[in-house]
């Protein structure tokens, strides 16, 4: 019998579909399944962690790039487990399943499960000396963290895609860069740096390409530095992320290392997934063929 537990995101409603594949599993004799609605922030990961430990067969997020987030690092903190993770989107930006193929039925849900119908993806993780925190999808440091720490702040007075324009908007004005040293094996860049973007995945910022050429199962971390730009120059290339177009500027390079390290002279928020991670020095290194996922 295979044993199937459901971690949802109780902060938005279950769509329909997510909701029959929830219910056919149920009612499938071959089946065991439990559901939980998270309850307070990390919750999925206390969930998921319990459930790992248990070698539950399948773990699923219901929801959007911070439950699979915390499910994700829930998994992972049980070395030696044996469950795969599920992803239904059910989010209000969902980025990592942007280029992921979804379940389209219940009975295809269930038929991927019977036949242990899976794929092995890379992971980044980050380091910190208080810390540790693992991303399926990208993570980075500077304007981006930035911008995810107003969005925590505010998120019990506004949500939804509303409230991530905002945490930008409010940024925008508020934001200094600063000088980072990112080193890599061979390479050191030490500048005044907007951002720096480490990418597993290849979208963020609820749909903006970073790095159209970025794979979850290629076995390269792919780092997007940018550097020295300015507010304007950011509005004049936001085109380019909304379609996936490279951009061609001096300050913006696009690299390949699987360990990289970030010191900075004053404290930048880091945030992975979407989710924050820390304010210190970064050690980033990529974990080849981390984790299995569920695939239609």
């Amino acid at each position: 019998m295979k044993t199937i537990v459901f971690i949802i995101n109780s902060n938005h409603s279950i769509s329909s579909l997510n909701q029959r594949i929830i219910d056919a599993c149920e009612q499938q004799s071959e089946f065991k399944t439990k559901t939980y609605f998270t309850k307070y922030p990390k919750h999925a990961f206390e969930i998921a962690k319990q459930e790992a430990s248990e070698n539950t067969n399948v773990i699923v997020a219901v929801g959007g790039d911070g439950t699979i987030h915390e499910t994700l690092n829930g998994i992972l903190s049980v070395h030696s487990h044996q469950s795969l993770l599920a992803i239904l989107p059910n989010g209000t930006g969902n980025d990592f399943m942007r280029t992921r193929q979804h379940f389209k039925s219940p009975e295809q849900f269930n038929h991927a499960v019977l036949s242990n119908k899976h794929e092995s993806i890379d992971i980044g993780k980050i380091t910190s000396s208080s810390a540790i925190q693992y991303f399926i999808n990208i993570a980075d440091i500077g304007f981006g963290g930035a911008v995810v720490n107003t969005l925590t702040k505010q998120r019990k007075i506004v949500g939804g895609k509303f409230a991530y324009s905002l945490a930008i908007l409010k940024t925008f004005f508020t934001y200094k860069k600063t000088v980072l040293k990112i080193s890599a094996p061979g390479f050191i860049y030490e500048s005044a740096t907007f951002m720096a973007i480490f990418c597993n995945g290849s979208i963020f910022g609820s749909g903006l390409t970073i790095h159209p050429d970025a794979k979850v199962n290629d076995g390269q971390l792919n780092l997007v530095i940018i550097g020295n730009i300015s507010l304007l120059d950011y509005l004049r290339y936001l085109p380019n992320l909304k379609k996936g177009i490279f951009i061609h500027h001096p300050e913006v390079h696009y690299l390949e290392y699987n360990e990289i390290t970030v010191e900075s002279q004053t404290p930048q928020w880091t945030e992975t997934d979407g989710e924050i991670a820390t304010n210190e020095n970064i050690k980033v290194t990529l974990i080849p063929n981390c984790i299995e996922v569920l695939t239609p």
